[in-house]
């Protein structure tokens, strides 16, 4: 029962509210300085299972969420566009960072 009611933690435990840089959250090292809020997004296979085929996405980056997650991993947020461009769906999406294409970025 060691180390129970000390009411300390682990150092390899992060705590929901605590945040950080994504690129240390994500292990990543580069791509997320890419990531812009307004940069369309090509969301597919590479980035998950989930989106293969036809549930491929093309997203309109809102931001990138600091939470730490998995390395190589990231949440981000956005609108899903129509083959016109226009947004139809708010996503929260969840992706490996390295397999993210950015089609376009707003400068």
């Amino acid at each position: 029962m060691t180390g129970e009611t000390s009411g300390e933690r682990p150092a390899d435990v992060t705590r929901r509210d605590e945040t950080t840089d994504v690129t240390d959250a994500t292990g990543a090292t580069g791509g997320v300085e890419e990531l812009k809020p307004g940069s369309l997004l090509l969301i597919g296979e590479e980035c998950s299972v989930q989106f293969a085929g036809e549930r491929a996405l093309r997203l309109r980056l809102v931001s990138v969420d600091a939470r730490p997650t998995y390395p190589g991993w990231v949440w981000l947020t956005g609108y899903a566009l129509d083959g016109k461009g226009l947004a139809v769906d708010r996503r929260e999406v969840y992706v490996q960072l390295a397999g993210v294409r950015v089609l376009y970025a707003d400068r």
